[in-house]
């Protein structure tokens, strides 16, 4: 199989699997995901960005759409002639959903409702949802019961209905671009400008944490037909504590870091992964290349390097 190496100003390479010549709808295009998704699409295919913030950057071959998946006749115009199109337009923060759980289950809930309407009434060759494994966790919150909402939701136009999908259950992804609520980036751009982590929690929570690009290249294969209408667990290949990814951050950096740790902010948060008791009948993703969480790890350092470097010059003019 051929694989053409797509690179970003992100400073990811992307594998584009069997993806060309469609018409792409990204819900959720300006997000950290998205984004990069876009960036991996555009060159061989029509990608419509949809989001309710202005994109990074348009490409060529793409158009940009502002709106909310609230707005039922936005989302049929976009829809419009679409093959596959990636549902990852939602509030994604646990904390900020937590806060504010009747905006999330609108959002999240209803918005998700009206693109599977739009989906069954386009007749979309495939939807992909991006939830999340909080689905299979005991904690969570509101954010976990969203998700878990949206997958029943989907299981029901399809049983209804007939519709095609794939939902990806993502586990912790970093990279280039998160932003400053995702940890990892968080915790670099505290040592790079604090010399200090500061975590809620005791830091043996434990993730296994995949890299943006893997996730990526994950979410163009699942839309060959072999994971037609199922659930996949993708996760990254090395189980870390938050304890040791502050180790492997202040050796790439090369200094030691002070750490600070909350004992009492880790209610809504799962402490090891959850789905390994319960996977519901989803199948594991397996990752032929999985990117090395040191590797990540420096393409994500370097990435906020230049971003902090600019913001300082920006400043000082």
């Amino acid at each position: 199989m051929n694989q053409q190496k797509l690179t970003n100003k992100l400073g990811c390479i992307y594998h584009n699997l069997n993806m060309k010549n469609k018409k792409i709808l990204i819900l959720g295009s300006s997000g950290f995901l998205g984004s990069h998704l876009t960036k991996a699409l555009y060159k061989k295919n029509e990608v419509i960005q949809f989001d309710t913030e202005s994109p990074p950057s348009l490409h060529t071959n793409s158009k940009f759409i502002q709106g909310s998946i609230l707005d039922n006749e936005l989302v049929q115009r976009a829809m419009e002639d679409v093959d596959i199109v990636y549902h990852f337009a939602a509030m994604t923060d646990l904390d900020i959903v937590n806060n504010n759980p009747a905006q999330a289950i609108e959002v999240n809930i209803a918005g998700t409702t009206n693109v599977l309407d739009t989906c069954i009434q386009e007749n979309i060759e495939r939807l992909i949802f991006s939830s999340s494994v909080y689905v299979y966790s005991k904690v969570g919150g509101v954010y976990k019961s969203t998700k878990q909402a949206c997958e029943l939701l989907i299981d029901d136009y399809d049983k209804m209905h007939g519709l095609n999908y794939t939902i990806l259950q993502l586990g912790s992804v970093y990279g280039p671009g998160a932003k400053q609520t995702n940890l990892i980036s968080r915790l670099i751009k505290e040592a790079l400008t604090t010399d200090q982590f500061q975590h809620s929690g005791s830091g043996v929570e434990e993730r296994q944490y995949i890299f943006v690009k893997d996730v990526v290249n994950a979410s163009i294969n699942v839309a060959n037909s072999q994971y037609k209408n199922k659930k996949v667990i993708l996760l990254g290949s090395e189980s870390v504590r938050i304890s040791q990814l502050m180790e492997m951050i202040s050796s790439q950096l090369k200094k030691d870091i002070y750490k600070i740790f909350k004992k009492d902010g880790y209610r809504i948060h799962y402490k090891s992964s959850p789905f390994q008791t319960d996977p519901d009948g989803a199948i594991y993703y397996k990752l032929e290349s999985p990117t090395p969480l040191k590797d990540g790890l420096r393409e994500t350092i370097k990435f906020i390097q230049e971003e902090l470097s600019n913001q300082s010059k920006t400043n000082n003019k």
